[in-house]
């Protein structure tokens, strides 16, 4: 990796069902309302699917630098 570079975080791609088949498994539940204004504004529900969140991207010279 290039000094320059970050990182970038393993993703993976699971049907949904199977996802929330898993978790209830282990006694987990789905979040489906987050219940706050600024978590809500990180998300595009336009481009979610059932029982999923699409995050946001904030990316060129306008965006907020990572914290």
């Amino acid at each position: 990796m290039h000094e320059d570079e970050k990182e970038g975080s393993l993703e993976y791609l699971v049907y949904a069902s199977t996802l929330a088949a898993v978790a209830a498994q282990q006694g987990l539940t789905p979040v489906t309302d987050w219940g706050s204004p600024e978590l809500d504004a990180c998300f595009d529900e336009a481009r979610a699917g059932p029982g999923t969140r699409a995050r946001r991207c904030a990316y060129g010279p306008d965006a907020p630098a990572d914290e």
